[in-house]
């Protein structure tokens, strides 16, 4: 099966292309005797009672009679001969299988229902089928999901759908789910389950919102031309046939309007479909609200991508374009407060150099100070995936190593230690609040995995160095898979003379 399920896909996925330019590479009479090959091994290792077995000579076996019934099932869609003996005598055993409920496994019983229904075993469903528990991973509910369409059980469908997107894991990459671990590793396997998850709510909702959004994530998977093992790739091809079917034979024409003002429209169809369209730019917005809408009237899919930039115009005199303050009664704002403090030297009667806080003056900063930045950043409730990135302005760079600072009231600086890469990275330090902190060229970036409702500080040193007038953008602290969950700190302009 290892070798024979992915020619079987492959050859369906053929039937859906026909006679194409994505087809032409494909050696269809090599693969046919592939697809025969595997049929005739599959048969020479039936069991008598008309099952299979992990092995040659092991005990029929209820997952591998239901997963080569499938796989027979899947070669004669295909067109591919398949003796009626052998197909017959495995739909039998799987039959027996269910009937005499050899499998206890919820995976299992959910895909012998799918494969019985598939292979035309229609009688099994009322008596056999099962709602599952909520407990149950997305692997189990998605084959749960596929027979209950192959059965027209639309009361099931709608549950098992609903079900189903209440485990659904959302990231800024698309949408997925994953397994939990059960007795086939693959139940445990992301990219097999969001494909089997594909495959089902396509079969009982094909509109549905989530699609396009879990094909992306699938595709993003990808290494290279193909996924990461044989099997992986059979499944999410076998998921998107009917998008690949979609894009093959679409034919539809898509319009962009900006405020009601069409900026785009093209006919696509199959003699223009591979080529790249040009990039619209939606310029001249208005202040407040705006509305681009894009509209797909015909049959297939359209892969559109944008990019929003925008800038702060800090000479307008519209109140409009200044920054807004930040809300707090969205649950997913952060508050995020940043100062600059120049630093300034002082010499004991004893020697001991230490550096005093003075609130900086952002007209009135020399090549050679030292600037002390600490920034705030707080939320009222707990977010996981949280990244802040706090852009430094062009003429500075950043003061790594701060032995030798002793600032008072400021326990970072202690003189002794570097404390950021001491106490804040090493088994000293379990109740850090962030994962990982790491200077850039232009910025720093902290990464926190769990941060609970509270208020957190940070800081760090910078030395200006290169005389101009430098724009300083602000510190951001948002969702990373939602950035535009975020919460940033205010803009600033400094002048650093010789």
């Amino acid at each position: 099966m290892s070798r024979f399920l992915p020619n079987v896909i492959v050859s369906n996925t053929l039937e859906n292309l026909g006679n194409s330019e994505y087809t032409a590479s494909i050696n269809k009479a090599e693969l046919a005797k592939m697809v025969q090959a595997g049929i005739k091994r599959l048969k020479e290792l039936q069991h008598i009672d008309g099952g299979w077995g992990w092995w040659t000579n092991d005990a029929t076996h209820p997952f591998m009679t239901a997963y080569v019934c499938n796989g027979l099932y899947l070669a004669k869609k295909a067109g591919h001969p398949v003796p009626d003996d052998m197909y017959n005598g495995g739909r039998n055993a799987l039959r027996e299988l269910i009937f005499n409920k050899k499998s206890d496994d919820p995976a299992t019983h959910a895909y012998q229902m799918m494969v019985a229904l598939n292979c035309g075993i229609n009688e099994v469903w009322d008596k056999y089928k099962t709602m599952p528990l909520d407990k149950e991973n997305a692997y189990t509910l998605s084959l749960w999901l596929q027979a209950a369409s192959l059965a027209k059980d639309k009361a099931m469908q709608d549950k098992l759908l609903d079900m189903l997107m209440q485990k659904v894991q959302k990231t800024g990459m698309g949408h997925y789910w994953g397994g939990k671990k059960f007795y086939y590793s693959w139940q445990d396997d992301q990219v097999e389950t969001t494909a089997n998850a594909i495959k089902a709510i396509y079969m009982v909702r094909p509109n549905h919102e989530v699609l396009p959004l879990a094909t992306r994530w699938l595709m993003s998977k990808r290494e290279g031309e193909a996924w990461h093992n044989t099997r992986q790739t059979a499944m999410s091809i076998y998921a998107v046939n009917e998008f690949i079917k979609q894009e093959v034979n679409a034919e539809y024409t898509l319009t962009l309007t900006q405020n009601g003002k069409t900026l785009y429209t093209q006919k696509i169809d199959k003699n223009n479909r591979n080529q790249k369209q040009p990039l619209v730019k939606v310029k001249d917005l208005q202040l407040g609200n705006n509305t681009i809408n894009l509209r797909l009237e015909g049959t297939g899919m359209a892969m559109v991508s944008g990019k929003l930039t925008y800038f702060y115009n800090e000479n307008s005199s519209n109140e409009q374009q200044k920054p807004v303050n930040q809300k707090t009664d969205n649950e997913k704002t952060f508050i995020v407060e940043r100062e600059y403090y120049k630093l300034v030297k002082k010499v004991d009667v004893l020697g001991k150099l230490t550096y005093h806080k003075e609130k900086v003056d952002f007209k009135n900063i020399h090549s050679g100070d030292e600037i002390l930045v600490k920034c705030k950043v707080s939320n009222i409730a707990a977010q996981d995936f949280v990244l802040i990135e706090d852009p430094i302005p062009a003429g500075c760079e950043f003061i790594r190593d701060t032995k030798g600072f002793i600032i008072p009231s400021e326990k970072e600086y202690d003189g002794i230690t570097n404390y950021w890469d001491t106490y804040a990275y090493n088994y000293r330090n379990w109740n850090r609040w962030y994962t990982h902190r790491e200077y850039r060229d232009n910025k720093l970036a902290i990464t926190i995995t769990k941060l609970n409702p509270g208020t957190y500080e940070y800081s760090y040193l910078l030395k200006a160095q290169i005389p101009g007038r430098y724009h300083v953008t602000p510190a951001i602290a948002s969702l990373m898979y939602y950035p535009e969950y975020r919460g940033y700190s205010a803009f600033n302009t400094i002048l650093i003379k010789e």
